[in-house]
């Protein structure tokens, strides 16, 4: 089935992002003891300062929270109460928890909500946190290290695996496993070597850890090149193949895989035709698709990146040259690299070669994920980055124009 147009326009009018880290870290003492509600609230707060937004002009507030149970104590639903800590008792809330693509979710429900004429302002906040829990029946305030949990719950923590009904479903779900199955298939359709593709994954590391060197939010902000100096090497790529940066799978490095983090970011969108009223310029969004598939389907990740960007091309009219920056998922380099090329940003096959030359970072030629992406924020489950306005996913396309603003947001 073909995608539609929107039907009214949708402008994205504010951003807030907290630090990124963990709280148990000297580096971040900004999220010491603070719950995910907290850091939601300091997300959100920090986007109605950015687009000069009243919490009482806001129609709905849409909170994604990632394993909620790990994060919230026993409570079967984060909203209860967080509305009236930022000033909006009363309004419309609703809740998601999808895994990876929870932000997306939340996303596109506020994006159709608001283009159904339902509501004008709608608000979109996800904290996670893969560094801490909470204990049954006690305040979801209290945060534990994650390795407390068997002696908290009394059982290891579940995995897909271990909940996954396997008549309808296969779990590989974030294994290595999976993550080599791509850089398998990368390899022998791009006809490269190993060695070809490892120092395209160590060069694309060296971008992340640059933009991330210039952005206070991230966590992981210090530069490869510098860490190989304090190691020894005069080379980083020597460095990047070194056993200090082992293997964690055939094709997977500690340098190339994003760290495990804590935070939150929000997201204010409106009716375009109400946006002017806002303190930033609207940034528009043109129209978002979605392409899901499951593990049943052999190496699902390329497939779904190629249909989500057909079903957006297809509605929009835009073409791959159109696009001038791209942000995605690159937790897993190599998905980086998948959607990349899927979406026609980078050409297929040749991905590499940009990855390995630095041609993605803020000054080159194809920019892609200039706020350090989940190299240097991390990976904190369903919590978005700045720039989560404009993510491309396996299971997300969302395609903005106006981005002057928001792309000067990423490359801070």
């Amino acid at each position: 089935m073909s995608l539609k147009p929107l039907a009214r326009g949708v402008s994205i009018v504010g951003i807030g992002i907290t630090q990124f880290g963990d709280g148990d870290d000297a580096k971040t003492p900004q999220l010491k003891n603070l719950s995910l509600q907290d850091m939601a609230a300091w997300a959100c707060i920090d986007a109605m300062q950015d687009g000069g937004v009243n919490p009482r002009q806001i129609d709905k507030l849409i909170v994604g929270r990632v394993c909620t149970t790990d994060g919230n104590s026993d409570c079967i639903c984060p909203n209860h109460g967080f509305l009236e800590w930022i000033g909006m008792e009363g309004k419309a809330s609703t809740h998601h928890s999808d895994a990876c693509a929870t932000p997306f979710n939340c996303l596109n429900e506020a994006i159709l909500e608001i283009a159904s004429g339902r509501y004008d302002v709608i608000m979109v906040v996800d904290s996670d946190s893969a560094r801490h829990i909470t204990a049954p029946d006690m305040p979801s305030h209290i945060m534990y290290p994650k390795t407390e949990y068997k002696k908290l719950f009394g059982r290891n923590p579940p995995t897909g695996d271990s909940c996954q009904d396997t008549a309808y479903q296969r779990w590989v779900g974030g294994s290595f496993a999976g993550f080599d199955v791509n850089g398998r298939r990368y390899i022998r359709e791009s006809g490269i070597t190993l060695e070809q593709y490892e120092d395209a994954m160590n060069g694309q590391a060296i971008t992340s850890r640059f933009h991330g060197s210039l952005n206070p939010k991230a966590y992981a902000r210090d530069k490869w090149e510098d860490v190989a100096k304090l190691r020894g090497f005069d080379d980083v790529n020597e460095f990047m193949r070194s056993k200090y940066a082992p293997n964690l799978s055939e094709y997977m490095r500690t340098s190339t895989f994003a760290v495990l983090t804590e935070g939150a970011a929000a997201i204010i969108v409106c009716a375009t035709e109400v946006a002017g009223q806002f303190r930033q310029k609207p940034i528009e969004v043109v129209n978002l698709a979605q392409y899901d598939l499951g593990v049943l389907t052999a190496q699902a990740t390329q497939e779904m990146n190629i249909g989500a960007a057909n079903q957006l091309y297809e509605v929009t009219g835009y073409v791959p040259d159109d696009i001038e920056y791209f942000q995605t998922t690159d937790g897993d380099l190599t998905d980086a690299l998948n959607s990349a090329e899927a979406c026609g940003y980078l050409p297929k096959g040749e991905g590499w070669k940009y990855f390995r030359d630095g041609r993605t970072r803020f000054d080159g030629d194809k920019p892609m994920c200039t706020d350090g992406g989940h190299q240097c924020y991390g990976h904190a489950f369903g919590a978005p980055r700045a720039g989560a306005g404009a993510p491309a996913s396996r299971f997300l396309q969302a395609l903005c124009k106006n981005l002057e603003r928001f792309t000067a947001l990423l490359a801070m």
